[in-house]
């Protein structure tokens, strides 16, 4: 994650969060996936090279993959207590 974003609360990270929490998420949307979640969004300076860095960081990643049903409605409650206390 600190290869494609030096913030961690950057408006094109929480979008893709929110679209694939999971690195298997990710890797299922692909490059094209996250550019387009990013291209909806209109946002500025979020393109292919970052898409490109953030799947291919996914494809490398060690998360576990106990429970990702658990997991995605966990990270989401996270965002959503995010978002409100922000």
């Amino acid at each position: 994650m600190k290869d494609v974003y030096k913030n961690p609360d950057a408006a094109s990270g929480m979008m893709v969060i929110k679209k694939a929490p999971l690195p298997c998420d990710i890797k299922e949307l692909g490059v094209d996936g996250v550019n387009q979640v990013w291209r909806d969004a209109k946002l500025k300076g979020a393109g292919l090279k970052r898409a490109r860095t953030l799947v291919s960081g996914a494809e490398y990643s060690i998360g576990s993959t106990e429970a990702p049903g658990s997991a995605r409605i966990e990270i989401q409650n996270l965002l959503n207590d995010y978002e409100v206390y922000k």
